[in-house]
């Protein structure tokens, strides 16, 4: 809160809402038992985070959108998140191209069945038929990160559909954590909505 807040009051970035998803979407709001060996994540682990996308689009933006004064369309809506949550950002905004005009991944967590792993697997992400793209896309790394792999993958592959985006490498920070998270978002909030 304190990132977004300082970049509107010091940075002159547009007021922004911001809502923070669990994206555990099962009865119980937990993660499935998994460990750091492979196979390391049971295939249920995907299916609770993957429905994150459906969760956000049909009941959270309805609630928010109904409950406060939000502007809306893609050119008002961004999804950004770090590790598993950067993960659920891609593939939500690719899912819902129509909905998401910014998106913001950093140190992505890996896409296929081992979700949580050191695997660079990512999925041939599409632009739709028609679809006009995103207006700012930023995938954020720590060099050190055990998941960069994953990261550069996705560069690749949003290279490869013509996808323009930044790719920022953070050499001075360390790993997979919110050293490198901070100032990626801060970075987030200083391009969109502009």
């Amino acid at each position: 809160q304190y990132t977004v807040q300082n970049a509107h009051y010091f940075g002159g970035v547009p007021e922004m809402i911001v809502v923070c998803v669990n994206s555990l979407v099962n009865a119980t709001e937990t993660e499935p038992e998994w460990t750091m060996f492979p196979p390391s994540a049971p295939p249920e682990l995907a299916a609770t985070y993957d429905l994150t996308g459906r969760d956000i689009v049909e009941c959270l933006m309805p609630y928010v959108n109904g409950h406060y004064s939000t502007l809306t369309g893609k050119d008002n809506t961004a999804i950004a998140g770090f590790s598993m949550g950067g993960r659920e950002a891609l593939l939500t905004a690719f899912a819902y191209q129509d909905m998401f005009g910014y998106v913001g991944a950093f140190s992505s967590a890996s896409f296929g069945e081992n979700v949580i792993s050191s695997s660079d697997y990512v999925p041939d992400f599409a632009l739709d038929e028609g679809s006009d793209g995103f207006r700012y896309v930023q995938i954020t790394v720590s060099r050190f990160d055990t998941l960069a792999g994953v990261s550069a993958n996705i560069h690749e592959k949003l290279d490869a559909i013509g996808v323009e985006h930044t790719y920022e490498i953070k050499s001075a920070l360390i790993g997979h954590s919110p050293s490198v998270w901070r100032p990626a978002l801060n970075t987030f909030v200083h391009n969109i909505f502009v």
